[in-house]
């Protein structure tokens, strides 16, 4: 690529590096020997790449004194659509998983997972940009879940620094992961920006500064805005310490943004950093406080659970993120569902070669509606759910037929949805709700009894007579 860094490029397949001393794209070294100490050129790439989805695995670069190391050198480009895996990059300056300086362009759906490096401007997908921009910066639908550790300033768990100066610069839909430890302008997100839109992205790692200008998201802060976001790792440095900002001038202006409390260990519920607004975890992990924030009549942008991505940003449930909000575009599938509760009550009454079963809906269905129940004795009956169900209450029951009233079983019922099942329950466990025991109960069905009667008006009598006395045993008439 090196020949042609202002071409177009689409990843085939998935690509394995492992044991491949991968030279940056556009990293030249004078002699053609990869780190040898001789002088250095970084050209950047100028076209666009587009790794569809795929992943390139086990990429290492590591060169002592070196800047700018990561997959690409220097871009003026679009990267988008490819995802690292197992990353480990060591730089002096400007190292980062994807990109060491991002000088101007896109970065699009991206991704990195493993471990960055270095001494100043180190970030886990993105190292940083020029001093100030070249032109304009759009990084969107991008995280990193790698762990970055940086000596200096500008240390950030997606970006170390971005900074701009009569451009425009915006970080939206992206979030990192990865714990962040530097000396100073240190950010769960970004170390530092300078002119930068950041919207709609959060950071979850813990954060530690040796010296000053750490937060949460920001380390440092200049001019700019951080619209709708959130930080919840812990927050730990010597001076200029903030949950979601270390320290800002120049009026960045920060809305409906907050950090939690009780997990940075930094302030008290309702605190105020910056703009943004301390909350306690409960608050932080509530589908309230954030449709209070962030929804009105004419707009929504969070919703309790999971949707399509579409016009909503954010999702927030229990299962994704320790309860904290999620972007929704992280996952193709509702991640918000969970295996149904058991069955409850279950009863088993014996009848002839049979077995009669019922049992009650389960509380919860997980989140998605159960479709079906399956009372299993092997063999089994099946029942469908009904739209109606009411949890804990609608009654359902089937026949286990065709069973040996010479043996005894132990009868499981499991409910089912189009995202799992439930564990089987029985009477006689704690699934089952009924007596506690740990081993299920066993059942015995009831013989089938032929009685030989040549009168068929005994042979009413005779029934009527079992019925009074509750006998569940079919008589087979046969004439004789």
């Amino acid at each position: 690529m090196n020949q042609g860094l202002d071409l177009n490029y689409a990843l085939m397949n998935d690509i394995d590096l492992q044991a491949v001393q991968w030279t940056p794209i556009g990293l030249t070294f004078a002699s053609g020997t990869f780190c040898d100490g001789s002088t250095t050129t970084s050209d950047p790439f100028t076209g666009q790449f587009d790794g569809l989805g795929h992943t390139i695995a086990n990429l290492s670069v590591e060169c002592a004194g070196q800047d700018k190391l990561a997959l690409f050198s220097v871009v003026r480009g679009t990267v988008q659509n490819i995802n690292l895996s197992n990353v480990d990059i060591k730089a002096q300056n400007y190292g980062g998983a994807l990109v060491g300086s991002l000088e101007l362009g896109v970065i699009r759906n991206a991704s990195a997972v493993g471990k960055v490096s270095g001494a100043s401007e180190i970030g886990g997908l993105v190292g940083g940009t020029q001093q100030p921009s070249n032109g304009d910066i759009l990084i969107t639908g991008s995280f990193a879940d790698v762990s970055v550790q940086g000596g200096d300033t500008g240390i950030g768990g997606l970006v170390g620094l971005v900074w701009v100066d009569g451009h425009q610069a915006t970080v939206e839909a992206s979030y990192a992961i990865g714990d962040v430890n530097g000396s100073d302008q240190v950010g769960g997100l970004i170390g530092l920006v300078a002119g930068v839109t950041i919207k709609d992205s959060y950071a979850l790692g813990d954060v530690i500064g040796v010296d000053k200008e750490v937060g949460g998201l920001i380390g440092f802060a200049f001019e700019g805005s951080i619209i709708n976001a959130y930080s919840a790792g812990r927050v730990q440095g010597a001076r200029d310490v903030g949950g979601l900002v270390g320290s800002s001038v120049g009026g960045t202006i920060v809305t409906e943004s907050f950090w939690d409390v009780e997990s940075s260990g930094f302030g008290a519920a309702a605190d105020d950093n910056f703009g943004a607004t301390g909350k306690t975890t409960s608050d932080m992990t509530s589908f309230a406080t954030f449709d209070a924030a962030w929804n009105s009549p004419t707009e929504t942008v969070i919703v309790d659970g999971w949707q399509a991505p579409n016009n909503p940003s954010w999702g927030i449930c229990e299962s994704v993120n320790e309860g904290y909000p999620f972007l929704l575009w992280q996952f193709k599938s509702n991640p918000c569902v969970s295996d149904p509760d058991p069955a409850l009550s279950i009863q088993v009454v014996p009848r002839p070669a049979a077995l009669r079963v019922s049992w009650l809906a389960p509380l919860n269905d997980g989140g998605s509606p159960i479709t079906r129940y399956v009372a299993r004795a092997n063999p089994s009956c099946e029942v469908p759910a009904l739209a109606n169900e009411i949890p804990g209450e609608t009654l359902y029951s089937c026949d286990i037929t065709g069973l040996d009233p010479e043996q005894t079983y132990q009868v499981f019922v499991t409910a089912f949805t189009d995202a799992g099942s439930s564990e089987a329950a029985a009477l006689g466990n704690d699934n089952g709700g009924n007596n506690g025991a740990s081993t299920p109960a066993s059942f015995a069905p009831n013989p089938i009894i032929v009685v030989p009667v040549n009168n068929p008006w005994a042979l009413l009598v005779l029934m009527m007579l079992m019925l009074m006395l509750g006998l569940t045993t079919v008589l087979n008439w046969r004439h004789q």
